[in-house]
């Protein structure tokens, strides 16, 4: 992420701040890397470590972070107000009520994510502010997520080709025989020679002629016999920010059935992203995917179609029936068709897709034919 797209993000942030609280306080992980581009990784992985981004409207933002944190921060932010905490000593929520009354701030609103901050921790807040009107900060900062700027774009452009080549490669290296564990630790290996900071997910299903499992059970235990259909979905870490595809191979002999069936799958994820154009409502690709599915006679159990695709997993929005968002030029969505032949398997692709202002344009490759194995 660029300079330039960090300081914009800041200002968005603030902007949407303006005329309706005197400060956000913003703690998710994701959010804290978009508005900070400063990664604290131990904030992921340990709860209590705590760090923030408090967004003024009409002055620099700040940040606060643990101790064995400020050093990293100071370094990759752009934020220059760093403020630390001692782990275990201190409180992060004393110093980021310290940083709101340094700017004044200790009776107007402010804006907290309540679904990330514990109880405890909001409560620990108020009481060092007493007279701040605590609200939910809602989707203040992922709505601004959805719309990617270029650098971004790249980034996950990057991230699309490299886990695309790691899936074909790994597939395209499978024989008859493997154990289907072998076909993971290729495409962690692939991942990571590619590029990716660390595998995110790993997900492995695989059915045997005539059956039709669980859609992602595990490898454990299994062998690449012949009619297998099997499929991976996966993900890496690039530069902060998710790819996320699902590929299929099947083991010679492959039944008619299962190219016919993967061929009608190809066709469905095509018509979504012919349907993708700005101002499109995100619902809409949910109801085409849908009819598409009841065209080709495929069952169709999905909850969702897809979703948008950054820094988080599943960002906003999802692409689901009660979606209420369309479509924007700058958005990265994951598009995903999924469903189960009794007797025959499960069937899964995932791409990536960036909207333009002509239409959608796919980042990943690879897709369209089913690899077979022998």
């Amino acid at each position: 992420m660029h300079l330039q797209s960090r300081s914009t993000a800041l200002d968005a942030t603030a902007e949407r701040l303006r005329n309706r609280a005197a400060a956000a306080v913003i703690t998710s992980p994701d959010n804290v890397f978009y508005l900070s581009h400063s990664y604290i990784a131990t904030q992921r992985v340990i709860r209590e470590r705590v760090a923030a981004v408090i967004v003024y409207p009409d002055a620099p933002p700040s940040m606060v972070v643990c101790d064995v944190e400020e050093a990293f921060a100071r370094v990759t932010s752009t934020i220059e107000d760093v403020r630390a905490y001692v782990e275990f000593a201190q409180s992060p929520v004393e110093v980021i009520a310290e940083a709101l009354r340094s700017r004044g701030v200790d009776r107007e609103r402010v804006l907290v994510e309540l679904d990330h901050l514990t109880s405890k921790e909001v409560s620990g807040l108020q009481a060092r502010l007493p007279q701040v009107a605590l609200e939910d900060a809602g989707h203040l900062v992922e709505h601004l997520r959805a719309v990617k700027r270029e650098s971004e774009v790249e980034t996950l452009r990057h991230g699309a080709m490299a886990t695309s080549r790691a899936l074909l490669g790994a597939l395209s290296l499978a024989q008859l025989g493997d154990p289907s564990r072998s076909i993971l630790e290729l495409v962690s290996y692939g991942l990571m020679h590619l590029g990716a900071d660390r595998v995110a997910f790993l997900g492995y299903g695989q059915d045997a002629p005539g059956k039709a499992g669980t859609l992602y059970g595990g490898p454990e235990g299994q062998t690449l016999s012949p009619g297998t259909v099997l499929r991976v979905d996966c993900s890496g870490v690039f530069g902060g920010y998710f790819s996320d595809l699902a590929r299929m191979a099947a083991v010679a002999p492959v039944p008619s059935a299962v190219f016919e069936t993967y061929t009608h799958l190809i066709d469905v994820r095509d018509a979504i992203v012919r349907m993708i154009h700005p101002g499109v409502p995100i619902s809409a690709l949910y109801d085409t995917c849908r009819e598409e599915f009841r065209r080709r006679g495929l069952p169709f159990t999905m909850p969702h179609i897809g979703h948008s695709l950054g820094i988080g997993y599943h960002e906003h929005p999802v692409i689901q029936p009660q979606a209420s968002d369309v479509v924007q030029e700058g958005m990265v969505l994951a598009i995903e068709p999924i469903t189960v032949i009794p007797g025959l398997g499960g069937f899964h692709v995932e791409d990536t897709v960036h909207v333009t202002l002509e239409g959608a344009e796919i980042l990943s490759v690879g897709g369209d034919t089913l690899t077979v194995i022998r």
